[in-house]
């Protein structure tokens, strides 16, 4: 993992938390024990990379993904 990775990471992660925190009501629609993957519209290493993830596990996936200053969260299930 790359250190341009690790600190887009952290970045997005604040946004969503931001953005969660304001949008309090989506976080029903994650169901229990799910983990979440963020990606970023328009920016397809950085997305590549966090999906990858999801082949090293048999977790259930919610993508964050970033669209412009929206989020959109759905369901990757058990991969």
């Amino acid at each position: 993992m790359s250190e341009k990775y690790i600190k887009k990471s952290i970045k997005l992660s604040l946004e969503l938390d931001r953005y969660l925190s304001k949008n309090s009501r989506i976080l029903n629609n994650i169901p229990r024990g799910s983990s979440i993957i963020i990606t970023k519209d328009g920016d397809k290493d950085f997305t590549r990379y966090s999906r990858s993830i999801t082949k090293r596990s048999n977790e259930k996936f919610i993508e964050a993904r970033k669209i412009g200053s929206k989020w959109q969260l759905k369901s990757l299930g058990v991969i």
